[in-house]
């Protein structure tokens, strides 16, 4: 995994935030970025929150708990279920 280039590529996203919103008149820390984890392991997700990015979605319930479990020395992520939840999951 290359640290260096995930930190461009969040540093490159909160500065699309920060011009968006003030195109909409609103103030960037009203925007609140959410990383996609799907198909992303907990090394990635694990730098992604040593660069300040706690906030993660994934769209797989029983991946979202295995990903927590195994980030429990993380500390304070906040999760995210995105896209839509299939029947066959509910359960």
């Amino acid at each position: 995994m290359d640290t260096k280039n995930l930190a461009q590529n969040i540093l490159r996203v909160n500065e699309r935030i920060g011009e968006a919103a003030e195109q909409a008149g609103r103030p960037a820390e009203s925007v609140k970025l959410v990383a996609v984890t799907k198909y992303v392991g907990a090394d990635t997700i694990r730098a992604m929150a040593a660069l300040g990015c706690h906030r993660m979605g994934e769209s797989r319930p029983q991946e979202l708990w295995r990903k927590d479990a195994a980030l429990d020395d993380v500390g304070e992520l906040e999760w995210h279920m995105i896209g839509h939840l299939q029947r066959n999951k509910i359960r």
